[in-house]
């Protein structure tokens, strides 16, 4: 009778251990344009240029997190003592951060802004590189391209420095950055953007190429 019990428990063992396998949510892509992660995620939702994810065991995660392919460290955001996990793939940089409670933020480090309006009243998004912030931050208004920063000058010159070879111009004396813009999904710069640092605001001025 004894052997028949511990037989039953052991199949009920068996049976719950398959039955949590099973229930197991699976890996998925979370993938942003030239970067991706793959792990099970409890939500992941993408809005079309970048990622919110949750996961059930953040510790897991941000374990995970630091053996992905082109891991280069964490640093803070530029708008928040929040530390960002970012990474270097073919040049390029991306980050993920944990931006509100279990909630996590995947996105290239690059930053958004409109063109001017061309005769028939059409505009292009322009992309360029930027460091890790909170949020997806897209200014329409070309006149009001100001982001308030946490960070010293020292932070973007630091940063930009290491895309130099990729055509970034700092000039640590006037605290300004120049570097190449992008219409989305071309290689090729349509014009070049300059950032100015002063008292914690980043303004930006875009000069379209001759050609565009």
């Amino acid at each position: 009778m004894k052997k028949k019990f511990m037989g039953i428990i052991i199949s009920a063992a068996v049976l719950g251990a398959g039955c949590m396998a099973a229930c197991s949510p699976k890996a998925e892509v979370a993938w942003i344009t030239g970067f991706s992660i793959e792990y099970s995620f409890v939500t992941n939702t993408f809005n079309g240029s970048t990622r919110n994810l949750t996961v059930k065991d953040m510790q897991a995660f941000e374990e995970y997190l630091i053996t992905v392919d082109g891991y280069d460290g964490k640093m803070q955001l530029a708008d928040s003592e929040i530390e960002a996990f970012t990474y270097t793939v073919e040049g390029a940089k991306f980050y993920i951060a944990n931006i509100n409670d279990d909630v996590y933020y995947m996105s290239a480090c690059s930053y958004t802004i409109y063109s001017e309006k061309d005769d028939a009243g059409n505009r292009e998004k322009v992309n360029f590189v930027f460091p890790p912030v909170s949020k997806d931050y897209v200014f329409s208004d070309m006149s009001d391209l100001n982001l308030e920063v946490i960070q010293n000058w020292d932070y973007f010159c630091n940063f930009y420095s290491g895309y130099s070879e990729s055509g970034a111009v700092v000039d640590n004396a006037a605290q300004t950055v120049e570097l190449d813009a992008y219409y989305k999904s071309e290689t090729e710069p349509c014009g070049k953007v300059t950032l100015k640092y002063e008292n914690y605001i980043i303004s930006c001025s875009f000069e379209l190429n001759e050609e565009n």
